[in-house]
């Protein structure tokens, strides 16, 4: 069998490690800020993933998603894998499940991540069940408004700059697990232990 990489896969994995060289030039920076790059920086290196070809590369292009396959993906990850500092992430990869909501969802939450005008986080982990969603202790229950969410997540990745969370709660009487869309700013959504904010931008 021949295990050589197709002419495009050969071309996706040139872009994604040029891409990757690109992000390398940032590390030290990105070490001495002790954390986030600042804003328009991190909005270049957006645009240049984009431009690359190397963003969202897991969802569907008709979404304007990079609409690769999970191999064409590997090839793209072994190249970010080579990056320091979580600058890897700055070419996001919108939550899977967020391709599975209503149009009316995807409307409003997926397609804003693709564009790279909002991102999201993924809150399971949970003080004393680890990332085992079976063993958490939040919970969520239905009122005259919607729900009321109650509980504590941990080591939620990229939670800090996230304009949104995907929060995993038991839901109901029966405790149903299941995933409720959290924007940051809404009441009684406390956030702590953040990593410091980036320097502004001269």
């Amino acid at each position: 069998m021949d295990f050589r990489y197709t002419p495009e896969q050969a071309d996706l994995q040139a872009r994604a490690a040029d891409y990757a060289r690109l992000l390398m030039r940032y590390e030290d920076r990105s070490e001495e800020a002790g954390g986030p790059l600042p804003a328009d920086t991190v909005r270049e290196l957006t645009r240049a993933a984009m431009d690359a070809g190397v963003y969202a590369i897991n969802m569907p292009a008709e979404w304007g998603g990079a609409g690769l396959s999970l191999l064409d993906q590997v090839i793209v990850e072994e190249e970010f894998g080579k990056v320091t500092n979580c600058l890897w992430d700055i070419p996001w990869r919108p939550a899977n499940v967020l391709a599975h909501g209503t149009e009316a969802q995807r409307e409003k939450y997926l397609l804003p991540v693709i564009r790279g005008e909002r991102f999201d986080a993924f809150a399971v982990t949970e003080p004393g069940a680890g990332s085992d969603p079976g063993s958490g202790t939040s919970t969520a229950t239905r009122t005259d408004g919607g729900w009321l969410l109650n509980g504590e997540k941990w080591f939620v990745t990229c939670g800090d700059i996230a304009d949104f969370l995907l929060v995993q709660a038991d839901a109901g009487p029966e405790r149903a697990a299941t995933l409720f869309f959290v924007d940051k700013e809404a009441a009684g959504v406390e956030m702590t232990r953040v990593p410091p904010p980036s320097p502004t931008s001269s």
